[in-house]
């Protein structure tokens, strides 16, 4: 029994075109997150980060949060690789197969709505839940709906195999 619940995903449509070589330099590159991490200079882009994710101010602990979660070993390179497998070729959902649910936020700033329509396009038969309102942060704001979706996607998984 396989099902999958994709929360504000990112996906094959990017707003603007390449990265910058700045860009690249910061979010790409891991010995520099690393240090800007232990060296507290990420703190403001943390801030920007947090202003971004949740279209407006994030709740209190979000920010301290957020940076120590970031000193972890591996955070920085698990970030640095969702960010460069965002493209197309790495995410175009054609060859998936299981029941599948979409929830996306229709404000999210990060990945726009766009994403998680065209994410349902191309996944066969998913189902799509648009939060009116809802920023990145899905599972920081709404997480009883998250939850909400993720049993519904199990039971729909469940019946399926039962069959």
């Amino acid at each position: 029994m396989a099902a999958m619940v994709l929360v504000a995903s990112l996906g094959a449509l990017r707003r603007g075109g390449s990265w910058s070589v700045m860009e690249q330099l910061l979010y790409l590159s891991e010995p520099l997150q690393s240090w800007a991490i232990a060296s507290g200079r990420a703190r403001s882009a943390i801030a920007r980060m947090g202003e971004t994710s949740f279209n407006g101010e994030p709740p209190e602990w979000w920010r301290e949060q957020t940076h120590a979660l970031l000193a972890f070993r591996g955070a920085s390179h698990s970030w640095i690789m969702e960010l460069k497998y965002r493209d197309a070729e790495t995410l175009d959902g054609v060859d998936l197969h299981v029941p599948t649910s979409i929830v996306h936020g229709a404000s999210d700033q990060l990945s726009a709505l766009a994403v998680g329509e065209d994410l349902n396009r191309r996944i066969a038969g998913s189902k799509l839940t648009i939060v009116e309102g809802g920023s990145h942060m899905l599972p920081n704001t709404h997480p009883e709906l998250i939850v909400e979706q993720i049993r519904a996607q199990l039971y729909r998984s469940a019946r399926t195999a039962a069959r």
